[in-house]
């Protein structure tokens, strides 16, 4: 593929993309950029972006994100999720990643049963597109009965409930 490239006056030359060297205008910086552009980088100071625990020579070493966390704007900083859940009217307080029972829901127990059906289902429903995803649909229903989800207001409370206590008790 070409683009163009103009030249004084109206002159234009077709250049290849590969000879195109793109810009860091509108990209997203990393750490280390904001960090450097702040003037926080100490030259004296080792940094790296995470701190290995088998790492022998851990002193001295800083991570960027330590160093951040001390900057008021990202402290305040909205995560996507939360900025998703405001533009949703939806109040979205702060959740870890990858660890879906801290927020106290039991989404965990409603996919865990969800799973459960999809693995007793037998074989032939689970062969073809269609019947894939008909048997996934029929997991995470509503209805009860054969190879049904049974994922009913009730139960889905039911799962709340102990995820809530299990926060409690810890």
């Amino acid at each position: 593929t070409y683009c163009f490239k103009k030249l004084s006056g109206k002159d234009m030359e077709a250049v290849e993309e590969d000879d195109v060297v793109e810009g860091w205008v509108r990209k997203p910086k990393g750490q280390r950029q904001i960090l450097f552009e702040r003037g926080l980088l100490d030259p004296a100071i080792t940094y790296v972006t995470k701190l290995k625990t088998k790492d022998d020579n851990i002193d001295g070493k800083v991570e960027y994100s330590s160093v951040l966390t001390n900057c008021l704007d990202f402290l305040n900083e909205k995560t996507c999720l939360m900025y998703l859940g405001e533009r949703l009217r939806a109040e979205v307080d702060r959740s870890t990643k990858c660890h879906p029972e801290l927020a106290g829901e039991g989404i965990e127990y409603s996919w865990g049963r969800a799973k459960g059906i999809y693995r007793r289902a037998q074989l032939s429903k689970k062969k073809g597109k269609d019947n894939f995803r008909n048997l996934v649909a029929d997991c995470l229903s509503t209805d009860e009965g054969e190879a049904k989800g049974g994922l009913t207001p009730e139960m889905v409370r039911k799962f709340s409930r102990r995820a809530r206590h299990y926060i409690l008790a810890k």
